[in-house]
Order: structure tokens, then C-alpha cells, then sequence
């Protein structure tokens, strides 16, 4: 699923852009991934797990941008990649199409 930019302004006047990673992104979506896991405990992964290609993080995106249930949102400042979120579904089944995984990271330096 899309989300669409949307550009936001913070008390301290940093501007962030909110919107959809694609794949142009592929790369600064693993480096992220991998930074984020080292910078704390708190994610599923440990550094060493992330793995995957530029080519498998591309059609991961893409996958995300096609569906009809699951998104990812990231916010660039000044188009360095400062924070995710993804939301998916757990199963398309009906008594489970309430409920789903939100995951949430942030680069240290954005904390």
C-alpha cells in the first residue's frame, strides 16, 4: 500500500518528509536495517542476521507498495533515512483480518 508524501515541520523547524520507501531506496533501507540493529536490543534482528541483497530488498518493496494490506513508512530529513514503520497483516483470514505487526525503528541520533 501507498502512503503518499507528506512533508512535516517540527517544533524546532527540521523538516521531515514522510512517505512510501521504493527502490530507490533498496540500499539505504539495508544499511538502515543494520544500523538500527546495532544501535539497540529492542529489534528482531541482530546485525549479523541482515543479510539480504539490494535485488531482495527491491522486490520486498515493491511487494509492499502492490499490497492491499501491508505499508511501510519512512521519514528522510534532508534525505537521509531517519525512521521506518511497517504495518502488516497476520493472516488474510477473516477472523484475523483485525489484527496486525507494526513494527517501529529510529536511528539513535533521532531519538
Amino acid at each position: 500500500m501507498v502512503y503518499g508524501v507528506k512533508e512535516i515541520e517540527l517544533k524546532d523547524g527540521t523538516n521531515f518528509i514522510l512517505r512510501s520507501p521504493d527502490e530507490h531506496d533498496a540500499e539505504k533501507m539495508i544499511i538502515y536495517l543494520k544500523m538500527t540493529s546495532e544501535e539497540t536490543y529492542f529489534m528482531t534482528r541482530y546485525p549479523e542476521e541482515i543479510n539480504m541483497t539490494i535485488n531482495k530488498e527491491i522486490e520486498l518493496l515493491k511487494d509492499n507498495l502492490n499490497s492491499n494490506t501491508d505499508m511501510m513508512i519512512a521519514a528522510f530529513v534532508n534525505n537521509e533515512l531517519a525512521g521506518n514503520v511497517g504495518i502488516s497483516c497476520v493472516k488474510n483470514h477473516i477472523k484475523l483480518k483485525h489484527r496486525a505487526v507494526v513494527g517501529i525503528s529510529i536511528k539513535e541520533s533521532y531519538w
